[in-house]
């Protein structure tokens, strides 16, 4: 089954991970960029083909690993097993534990839109809609409304989650829930750009973390977006074949 997909999270890791273990690559996966920045590809396998690379519709672990390649949530899981601030640049919570106001620092989806507080509005409400069917939306039932919404008993539009501007995500709870910035770190809480038809406009399941994509039947190309990687002075591609 031929599909085109896009990529970056998990070549930042890679890239610190290769570095600290000491490696140079294979001879035909490292080369210099014009500019002088080192280029590399990882090569990666995976045993099955992921069921979907949106975050709303993706119900199994290997559509998790690539998503987390390719989207950025508010939070990331880090070494320590901890959540840390990802898009997110400022996390507030209210003394009752159960509103977090979400200020997210700057950044682009490969086709050059600004991430905006409303991707994520829109992604977490595209899930809890009942006609999409998001086998995980029990996963934002945290979320003030959010149960009853996906269940028809409520409208989704009345969900405790609102963009109050481009930068701001403010969400209410039902009750406090102190781990709730590790859920943020979970694929279902990834954004989504709400432009119409934009899974068939770029035929992938993201632009945020890669620029382009190439296929072939049993492996797909994830080329890294330089606007994410330029601080880190290093381009890393991804090469994943299904085994």
């Amino acid at each position: 089954m031929k599909k085109r997909w896009s990529v970056v999270t998990l070549m930042l890791i890679f890239t610190l991970v290769l570095s600290a273990c000491g490696f140079s690559g294979n001879k035909s996966g490292d080369s210099t960029s014009s500019s002088g920045e080192a280029k590399t590809t990882l090569n990666v396998n995976i045993s099955t083909e992921p069921f979907s690379l949106h975050p709303g519709l993706a119900n199994d672990s290997t559509s998790g690993s690539v998503i987390r390649q390719t989207f950025e949530g508010l939070t990331r899981i880090n070494a320590e097993g901890k959540p840390e601030n990802a898009m997110a640049s400022d996390i507030k919570t209210s003394a009752d534990g159960k509103t977090y106001t979400f200020t997210l620092r700057d950044a682009k989806w490969s086709n050059g839109d600004p991430v905006k507080a409303e991707d994520f509005e829109y992604a977490w409400k595209w899930a809890l809609d009942p006609k999409n069917e998001s086998q995980y939306a029990y996963q934002l039932y945290y979320i003030k409304g959010a149960e009853a919404a996906n269940k028809g008993k409520a409208k989704v539009a009345d969900v405790g989650i609102k963009a109050k501007d481009d930068k701001t995500l403010v969400v209410e709870l039902e009750n406090p829930t102190p781990f709730f910035t590790e859920l943020t770190a979970f694929y279902t809480y990834m954004p989504v750009n709400k432009k119409k038809k934009w899974l068939k406009r770029i035929k992938t399941g993201t632009q945020m973390l890669v620029k382009t994509t190439y296929l072939t039947d049993h492996s797909f190309f994830l080329n890294g977006n330089m606007a994410v990687l330029s601080r880190l002075k290093r381009t890393m591609n991804t090469g994943i074949k299904i085994l």
